[in-house]
C-alpha cells in the first residue's frame, strides 16, 4: 500500500480513506451518474472504533500474539511460533557418511592424490616417453559426436513437424504407459 507523503510526513489516514473508499464504493446521484464518496461521508459510514484501519489491524495482531503466548505447548500454532513443529522426523543422513568418499578425510585424500599425480608423478613418468598420438582417435570421436548430433537433430525436427512444437495431447504407447505405472 502506498501512503501519501507530504513534507516528509506519511499521511496514513489518506491511505486508509482510499481503501475505505474502494470498499464502500461510489454513490449514485439523482440523475443516475456516479461519484466517489467524500471524506465526511466515509467518516459517517464507518463506525468509530474501525475508523483507523492500521490501528485496528495492529490491535488484532497484538490480541492474537497474546492468545498465542497463553496457548498450551501442544497446540500447533504455539509449536510453529516457538519453532518446534511436530510431524514426521527429518530423515537422518548418517548412513551416507559411511559411503566411500563421503567422509571429508577421504575427499581430502583423493584431492591430494590427484594433485600429486598431475603435478609430480605424471610428469616424472612421462619425462622420458614420447607423447601419445591421439589425433586420429580424437578425429574419430568428434566425427561420431557430429553424426550423433545430426541424427538427434533430424529426429527432433521431424517430431516437431509431425506433433508440433507444443503437442496438445500426450500419446503413450502401452509399453511406455506400463513402465510409467510400475
Amino acid at each position: 500500500m502506498q501512503y501519501t507523503v507530504v513534507d516528509g510526513v506519511c499521511d496514513k489516514t489518506t491511505a486508509e480513506r482510499k481503501v475505505l473508499r474502494k470498499i464502500l464504493g461510489p454513490v449514485k446521484r439523482d440523475d443516475g451518474t456516479w461519484r466517489t464518496r467524500k471524506n465526511r461521508e466515509i467518516q459517517e459510514l464507518v463506525a468509530e472504533p474501525y475508523c483507523n484501519i492500521i490501528g485496528v489491524t495492529k490491535s488484532h495482531r497484538l490480541r492474537w500474539f497474546g492468545l498465542l503466548l497463553r496457548m498450551g505447548e501442544d497446540r500447533a500454532a504455539k509449536r510453529a511460533y516457538v519453532g518446534r513443529p511436530a510431524g514426521r522426523r527429518q530423515v537422518s543422513v548418517d548412513f551416507v557418511e559411511k559411503w566411500p568418499v563421503m567422509n571429508s578425510n577421504d575427499l581430502a585424500f583423493i584431492l591430494i592424490s590427484y594433485l600429486m599425480f598431475v603435478l609430480k608423478i605424471g610428469p616424472m613418468i612421462m619425462e622420458k616417453r614420447a607423447p601419445l598420438q591421439l589425433r586420429g582417435i580424437l578425429i574419430a570421436y568428434n566425427m561420431s559426436k557430429i553424426i550423433n548430433s545430426g541424427i538427434l537433430t533430424y529426429k527432433f525436427f521431424f517430431y516437431i513437424v509431425d506433433k508440433g512444437l507444443f503437442p496438445k495431447k500426450c500419446n503413450h504407447d502401452e509399453v511406455t504407459l506400463h513402465v510409467s505405472l510400475v
